[in-house]
């Protein structure tokens, strides 16, 4: 999150809805709910005369803890929009040899093959995937003029006790990943090494307050707070497209 574009009026308008939709008192109820006594007033960009003053911007495990218990995600408490899930590509995918008659308008040429392999090779070798570990291949199709921009791209499918991503991706989609895109921006899905780093997991990673947020769109997983230099160490790549009826 680029905390230049933070606007506290809509922060506040925010937590004044959730209050209302939840049935409590803003801003006293709210701040009993949260457990932080006086919070919203150290969040206020404007004293009780209308006057500008010094004003505080809430702390990342803050922004976690609303989200949590009021089943909300932080894209939405700090810009008012629920995050994109398809923001590159919106790909035809199916399996070689079984490739249905192509929709008007969509030539071949956008047709990539991608090897489909395990959550543990991907964590293992993103950018160099051995060809003895492909499971199979995938042609997705680019809806860009020049997908050869795309290099290395490989797929992985959720696994199917994997439910971190609910309702976003689940358990058993496919995922096409870009092991060359690891830079963080702002609601980006990324493929990252799992703790003990030996799969790969799926997650929305955000850079908050100087920190690297390894969090789930499931509130009823606790989100990873790491160092931004730690970055390298964990993300496996950019999570391009996902799809949700692979079986």
């Amino acid at each position: 999150m680029d905390w230049s574009q933070y606007s506290p009026d809509l922060f506040l308008k925010l937590i004044e809805k959730i209050s209302k939709d939840h049935g409590l008192k803003f801003p006293g109820g709210f701040e009993k709910e949260i457990g932080m006594r006086g919070a919203v007033s150290a969040w206020e960009p404007k004293d009780k005369k209308g006057f500008p003053k010094k004003y505080s911007i809430p702390a990342v495990d803050t922004l976690l803890k609303i989200r949590n218990l009021f089943n909300v995600s932080v894209d939405w408490l700090l810009t008012g929009e629920e995050p994109k899930t398809k923001e590159f590509m919106q790909p035809i995918i199916h399996l070689p040899g079984h490739c249905h008659e192509l929709p008007p308008g969509v030539s071949s040429k956008n047709f990539l093959n991608v090897p489909l392999v395990e959550g543990t090779i991907a964590a293992r070798n993103p950018q160099a995937i051995p060809f003895s570990e492909i499971k199979s291949w995938v042609c997705v199709y680019l809806p860009h003029n020049d997908p050869g921009r795309y290099h290395d791209l490989f797929a992985v499918q959720v696994d199917s006790k994997y439910h971190a991503m609910e309702p976003t991706i689940r358990a058993k989609d496919l995922v096409v990943i870009d092991p060359y895109d690891t830079t963080v921006v702002s609601r980006g899905i990324y493929a990252v090494r799992s703790p003990d780093g030996e799969d790969c997991h799926i997650n929305r990673v955000y850079l908050i307050d100087q920190y690297l947020v390894i969090s789930s769109d499931n509130p009823k997983y606790a989100p990873h707070i790491l160092f931004p230099d730690q970055a390298h160490q964990v993300i496996i790549g950019r999570v391009l497209w996902s799809w949700t009826s692979w079986v």
